[in-house]
């Protein structure tokens, strides 16, 4: 009778546990679960959302094949420029500091009659000659890009023998600090992967040779991060510069030299 108590007994603290392995491992499964939700980065927004608005949805079609144009270093070598930042104007102004070409000084908008375009560089050496040239005062660290948008309206002047590019427009400078970028020059994809926090760029927006005023420049940020709201912004810039640059105007300008 001893032997089937104790037999009883001790089948009764097996199925407990038991049991109290079941719980163990289900409270485990259950703890480990919640921690793995817990420390997944959820993305606040994804590209959809980035390319929602029908602004977006058009720069991306505009930029789907944008390639870079060639940077002619050869046409700006030795140029150097003087930033001048006045109450009166909306933006920087970039203007030559030496210019070697003195028949460009009665030069009018309707002058500048052999072309207006936008191009688009990319400078990844920190060639700091180059740099200057181009008017962008900072310097490039390891592995970091320089995007340049211009447009620009130019003539071509026989300057000591040789044809140089002269003119005016507007100039973006987009800092990439992320290392190794290679997105191209896709523009609103660039802006879309800065707003998501995968990259890291700056812009500065200067003007070539001629002051921005007028109430439809009266809110331009010149510089800050280029995210979505800051590229649509300078994208406008862009379209109504095109628009103020025409020959009716007759402002005086100094056309600086261009790629």
């Amino acid at each position: 009778m001893k032997r089937i108590i104790t037999l009883i007994t001790v089948i009764s603290l097996c199925i407990s546990c038991d049991k109290n392995k079941e719980t163990n491992v289900t409270e485990e499964t259950t703890t480990d679960s919640t921690v793995m939700v817990d420390s997944m980065a959820i993305p606040t927004e994804s590209v959809e959302d980035v390319f929602e608005s029908s602004e977006m949805q058009e720069l991306k079609e505009q930029y789907e094949n944008t390639t870079f144009d060639v940077l002619n270093v050869s046409n700006i070598t030795g140029a150097k420029f003087v930033e001048k930042n006045k109450s009166e104007y909306a933006l920087p102004v970039l203007i030559l500091d030496n210019d070697a070409c003195s028949n460009t000084s009665q030069l009018k908008i309707k002058d500048l009659n052999s072309g207006s375009n936008y191009e688009i560089y990319q400078v990844i050496s920190n060639d700091q000659a180059t740099l200057s040239a181009l008017g962008f005062k900072g310097s490039l660290g390891n592995k970091e890009t320089l995007i340049i948008k211009d447009y620009v309206r130019y003539t071509k002047i026989n300057c000591s023998g040789t044809d140089k590019k002269y003119g005016i427009g507007l100039r973006c400078f987009i800092h990439i600090r992320t290392k190794n970028y290679d997105g191209g020059a896709n523009l609103p994809y660039l802006a879309a992967s800065v707003q998501m926090d995968r990259t890291n760029a700056e812009f500065k927006l200067v003007s070539l040779g001629f002051g921005i005023n007028g109430t439809e420049f009266s809110n331009i940020k010149s510089a800050g991060s280029f995210n979505v709201e800051n590229f649509v912004d300078i994208e406008k810039v862009f379209d109504n510069v095109l628009k103020f640059l025409n020959n009716e105007n007759n402002m005086v300008i100094d056309p600086v030299v261009l790629p």
